[in-house]
């Protein structure tokens, strides 16, 4: 399970992590580590660190029940699901 604050998130799989793009704003936007350059809201930057988490245990396969929650996890933050995974999973090399 991802740890969130209102200053960090960090994922318990490899080094994924989130932060505040200004310090002590934590309703403002945030940049996901393995979505460089992008600014999420909150809420996408835990949907980030749940499809981490979640891709971390196991990462499913398509068209495995469980993919489905992959492409929805991942049509939030604007990628396809194969997108989403090959980043997450890019940063464990």
């Amino acid at each position: 399970m991802a740890t969130i604050t209102d200053t960090q998130m960090h994922s318990e799989h490899g080094d994924h992590h989130a932060v505040p793009v200004q310090a002590g704003d934590p309703y403002g936007t945030w940049e996901v580590s393995w979505l460089p350059g992008r600014e999420l809201s909150r809420c996408q930057a835990i949907t980030a660190m749940v499809l981490t988490d979640f891709i971390g245990h196991n990462a499913p396969v398509p068209g495995s029940p469980r993919w489905t929650f992959v492409v929805g996890w991942a049509d939030e933050l604007h990628l396809t699901a194969e997108e989403a995974v090959t980043r997450i999973q890019g940063q464990w090399r």
